[in-house]
């Protein structure tokens, strides 16, 4: 299987397979990676499909290498069993990824002796839990008793349900897993917050990227009455009580959609996502959202061009977007986000200029501007000048 076809109107519901013997294969990689090394094999060795994780279309979350050692003997495990794919880090692919088996539970209502799923290594297995029987519960599903083998064992019979959820085209979920979340999730939190909220990635680690002048963003945004919410300040339960508040909500793309996702169904909501670099995931973030039931939703897009520093690998590992403040107050203005469009205007060129040259300064590279976020800077010098951070444009780049 290369890949993962999830039509957001195709059932699932047919698409899970009962394992006798299976063989689980607990993550073997040390390092917390993007790729475990583990998984779930049939009784004859080979990987089931089902079985196999996702991070997004095509690019998987689990392989099972070929020389993966095994002990003489395998324990086997009476009862059934659960398999629950991987638990990735990241809060956004937290909720997109480990959480896209769950819809199973409803729609079957066997009692399984245990649960189980792939993790970090180093990870404590009670954070996992913790965290996954939270949402479970949130969903109004009860969490079978989860085991976590360090160990290969056989599993007598092994449930496991196709992944119903995940990363880009993968996060509007099937139509079991939204029916798991809309209606249900978090129906006894009561909304709480404010009614204007704008999503802040201010306080995040810069070194990543994200919109150049958000601060500026913020100064317009709070002169329009909106509170400056910063969602890894709060627990889980007051984000989603905030989110359940808000009227209208403004905010970078990034995680905090997929957890708004969760809950934008329960009112009339207008939400407005606004591009922070040159890539997919805002109107991706967006038809999630429309998917889930929300009522009004806007992307407000960026520049075409963003700049990341040289060396780096792949621009989106760190990529610094803009805006034109005057194109973002109408279109804010047009959603019914904001009422004074007029007061919104355009960073002269120079000055956003000396603001990417600050973020060269501070990461001691030049700056590169980039339309793509697959491009790659890895073999372009650090410095062209030791005495000073240069600024290439895309223009340069190319003619070069």
């Amino acid at each position: 299987m290369k890949q993962l076809d999830l039509p957001p109107d195709r059932s699932i519901r047919d698409r899970v397979v009962v394992l006798e013997n299976a063989l689980f294969l607990p993550n073997r990689r040390r390092k917390a990676t993007w790729r475990y090394w583990g998984g779930i094999q049939s009784a004859d060795g080979t990987e089931h499909p089902y079985a196999t994780g996702w991070h997004y279309p095509r690019d998987r979350a689990n392989v099972i290498p070929e020389d993966y050692p095994l002990p003489e003997e395998v324990p086997t495990l009476e009862g059934d069993f659960l398999y629950l794919g991987h638990y990735p880090s990241g809060f956004g692919h937290f909720l997109l990824e480990s959480t896209a088996r769950l819809w199973h539970l409803r729609e079957n209502g066997t009692a399984y002796t245990a649960a189980l799923m792939l993790k970090p290594r180093k990870l404590a297995p009670d954070t996992v839990e913790r965290q996954l029987r939270s949402f479970a519960e949130l969903c109004g599903l009860k969490l079978p008793p989860m085991i976590w083998p360090d160990k290969p064992v056989r599993l007598l019979r092994l449930t496991v349900p196709q992944q119903g959820c995940g990363a880009l085209e993968l996060m509007l979920g099937a139509p079991e897993y939204r029916d798991m979340i809309v209606g249900h999730f978090a129906v006894d939190v009561p909304a709480k917050g404010a009614k204007k909220i704008y999503i802040s990635r201010s306080a995040l680690d810069s070194t990543h990227g994200s919109l150049i002048e958000e601060d500026k963003l913020e100064a317009l945004l709070k002169d329009e009455g909106f509170e400056i919410y910063h969602p890894q300040d709060h627990s889980f339960r007051d984000q989603i009580a905030q989110y359940k508040a808000a009227e209208v909500i403004v905010g970078l793309d990034g995680s905090a959609f997929h957890a708004l996702a969760l809950v934008g169904w329960s009112s009339d909501k207008t939400v407005a996502i606004i591009q922070r670099r040159p890539a997919a995931e805002a109107t991706l973030q967006a038809r999630q959202l429309e998917a889930f039931g929300v009522t009004r939703v806007g992307v407000v897009a960026g520049h075409e061009t963003a700049w990341s520093p040289a060396g780096t690998r792949r621009a989106a590992l760190s990529m610094f977007g803009t805006l034109s403040f005057a194109e973002t107050g109408r279109a804010l203005h047009e959603l019914g986000a904001i009422s004074r469009p007029e007061a919104w205007r355009d960073t002269p060129r120079a000055d956003l200029e000396e603001r990417v040259r600050t973020i060269g300064h501070w990461l001691e590279r030049d700056m590169y501007e980039v339309r793509s976020s697959a491009t790659s800077l890895e073999d372009m010098p650090l410095r062209l000048h030791s005495d000073r951070i240069s600024l290439i444009p895309e223009t340069e780049r190319a003619v070069g």
